[in-house]
């Protein structure tokens, strides 16, 4: 059986969708009965912070790969080719991201809240690196469709960190591959409905995130 979050997946897989939008007023509309804010003081186009005053959270949302914004595709494709072999600590975005997830940190740890990262795809990516590189500052990390390259397998999904995948999806094939580090799939949660092809697969939309 997998092991669950204590995390709402399904919000947090709307966080993710929401962190490749650009306009606070679309985002705080994607908000509505989620709990959560946009912080606009520390959000920008690579990433967005959301913070829920009942429950004292706040999460990190990476944004992946757009293809629609030609202003910024080549800088999101250098990063995916890093990540395909395994270069993630040298790339400028995997750089800053670590920066964002401090800044956010450093406000809202103040106030006594717990934080956590997501994102979709190369935004997963990101939100994984953010966890490793900040151990015990995390409290949990979800992913979805999260880009893996070849060395992902070799690498240990830490405990506090979770993959939501379609079998179909090539791009996170290496994230399914990779091992909990007590050695087996428990925080792989895997989609296995049917799908047109490989590419409808790396939808966000179309990952369950209920698996009872």
């Amino acid at each position: 059986m997998p092991r669950k979050p204590r995390a709402d997946a399904n919000k947090y897989k709307t966080l993710s969708s929401l962190a490749y939008k650009k306009h606070a007023g679309t985002i705080e509309a994607g908000l509505q009965n989620t709990g959560f804010h946009l912080d606009n003081q520390l959000s920008d186009r690579e990433h967005k912070v959301f913070f829920n005053p009942a429950t004292k959270k706040a999460v990190v949302a990476y944004r992946g790969t757009d293809m629609r914004d030609p202003k910024r595709i080549w800088s999101d494709l250098r990063s995916d080719f890093n990540i395909m072999w395994g270069r993630e600590k040298n790339d400028k975005r995997f750089q800053n991201a670590n920066a964002q997830f401090e800044q956010a940190a450093e406000k809202y740890k103040k106030q006594g809240y717990t934080l956590d990262t997501t994102g979709h795809s190369l935004g997963g990516s990101l939100a994984t690196h953010v966890n490793r590189s900040n151990p015990h500052q995390v409290r949990e990390n979800l992913s979805f469709s999260r880009g893996a390259g070849f060395v992902e397998p070799f690498r240990k999904r830490l405990k506090n960190s979770w993959d939501y995948s379609h079998k179909r999806d090539i791009v996170s094939l290496g994230a399914r591959l990779s091992k909990d580090e007590r050695g087996g799939h428990e925080q792989s949660l895997v989609t296995q409905t049917k799908v047109k092809n490989a590419l409808n697969a790396h939808n966000m939309e179309r990952l369950q995130t209920d698996f009872m």
